[in-house]
């Protein structure tokens, strides 16, 4: 399965990894997943395609370039065709977070302002669409909470139902945590799940270079008992052994498939290869 997916960009150029485009509105773009080619469409027939949809968006992490954000895209889609199967539309959003290692702290400064232009498309879908999933990779969950976060703190009236999945989730292990950063950005989100793993070599490296908090995306919250009931916590370190295989992790998408089925799994679970299997609440 390729296909084209409608993305929107914050990027200068709409691929350039370091800077913003200088326009106020994120450009907007089909893009054919195997091939790359990028071609601009307008925002009007983007949105007229997705009002009344389930639509999912995928925000990527930091040090990613376009090759990298298109094949981690064109992996989740696939796993989503063939497994989870819950959203009619996936449309990827690009952001300016680098493309080298080292450039972490820089990234992250970008991840702020990311969030604030990301607010703008997610406010219009929760007002037009009947769905709305937001996954988040490392830095890219920092991204999306922000943007949840001002949506929060502006009392948006949201229409459609909002899930967050955050995957290696590069923050700190508290931040959901009741009276923590973005605890009231789970207070607008309908469900929240939280996809960590111990194993995760670069948030690893990472805590240890910027002596960081431990990462959420390692340890899973610190304390939670404070975060809300709608936050699920996932330990994936039995399936997940690197930061990036979140995106091509099968038991990650029968997981939220059986969740979007009505088979709600306990507030805390481990995953394994082995067929997942809890009791109906």
């Amino acid at each position: 399965m390729g296909g084209k997916m409608i993305f929107f960009s914050a990027r200068e150029n709409f691929w350039e990894t370091d800077d913003f485009c200088m326009d106020k509105d994120d450009a907007i773009a089909e893009v054919d997943l195997e091939s790359g080619e990028t071609n601009k469409v307008s925002k009007n027939k983007i949105l007229a395609q997705l009002k009344d949809k389930k639509v999912l968006i995928l925000v990527h992490g930091y040090n990613c370039e376009r090759h990298e954000v298109i094949a981690a895209y064109l992996s989740i889609s696939k796993y989503h065709h063939y497994i989870w199967q819950q959203y009619d539309k996936i449309i990827g959003y690009a952001w300016p977070g680098g493309d080298r290692e080292w450039e972490y702290f820089s990234a992250k400064r970008r991840s702020k302002k990311s969030g604030k232009r990301f607010k703008s498309l997610l406010q219009e879908l929760l007002t037009t669409s009947s769905e709305v999933g937001v996954m988040g990779h490392s830095m890219g969950c920092r991204v999306t909470l922000k943007a949840v976060d001002l949506l929060q703190e502006e009392l948006f009236p949201k229409k459609a139902k909002l899930e967050l999945f955050l995957t290696a989730a590069a923050i700190d292990n508290d931040t959901l945590e009741k009276g923590e950063r973005y605890y009231e950005a789970t207070l607008l989100a309908d469900s929240t799940y939280v996809f960590y793993s111990k194993k995760d070599d670069v948030l690893s490296v990472a805590c240890k270079l910027t002596q960081l908090d431990n990462a959420m995306g390692m340890t899973g919250p610190e304390n939670p008992e404070d975060t809300l009931n709608t936050v699920k916590i996932i330990d994936c370190v039995r399936v997940v052994k690197r930061h990036g295989d979140y995106k091509r992790c099968m038991p990650l998408f029968e997981y939220l498939k059986k969740e979007d089925n009505g088979t709600s799994a306990p507030k805390k679970i481990k995953l394994s290869h082995k067929k997942l299997e809890w009791t109906m609440k």
